[in-house]
């Protein structure tokens, strides 16, 4: 491998090894609260998603790797405690808050991270396409009852959207300060 390659095969390996780590949160909360499918469904949606609308990351990777285990495991318990007062309509009235609020605002860059403008327009367009895909099979679940999996489609959309948010907020109140 050629020197000027390696910081890319890094930042890969990390990622992976990040994405795979939160998954495997995800799974092991499941198994622990009794929801591993539902688990697999909110760790394998949020992570996807997450990739592509961008957000929130702390300066730190260990902070960043602790804080994302906690609200891995928070999102599980989510998931069991909201099926029974997440209604329907509200929960679909949600996603597609949700849903907006990633349309408007990804993909959101990190200062240690810049997207160029094909970046920007292709995590854009990928963050629209998989949020609409979201609602659809949420809306799919919701009609037949899978209501478990349709909190889990809910919770991973919320994650995703406040951490867009979070990063946008972030990003405009640095460009102010510089």
């Amino acid at each position: 491998m050629d020197n000027e390659r390696e910081p890319v095969f890094i930042y890969g390996i990390s990622f992976f090894l990040s994405a795979l780590t939160g998954l495997l949160t995800a799974v092991v909360a499941g198994a622990v609260f009794g929801c591993l499918l539902e688990a697999v469904v909110y760790g394998v949606m949020f992570t996807i998603l997450r990739i592509h609308a961008g957000g929130f990351h702390f300066k730190s990777a260990a902070v960043c790797f602790l804080v994302s285990t906690v609200l891995d495991v928070l999102a599980v318990v989510q998931v069991v405690t909201f099926t029974s007062s997440l209604s329907g309509i509200n929960g679909l009235v949600g996603i597609i808050v949700f849903m907006a609020l990633i349309w408007v605002l990804a993909p959101v860059e990190t200062p240690s991270k810049p997207l160029d403008g094909t970046e920007r327009e292709v995590y854009g367009k990928r963050s629209k396409v998989i949020s609409v895909f979201y609602l659809g099979f949420a809306v799919i679940l919701f009609s037949i009852g899978a209501d478990t999996f349709f909190t889990a489609i809910y919770v991973a959309m919320l994650y995703v959207a406040l951490l867009a948010l979070l990063g946008y907020v972030s990003n405009y109140s640095k460009s102010k300060k510089g």
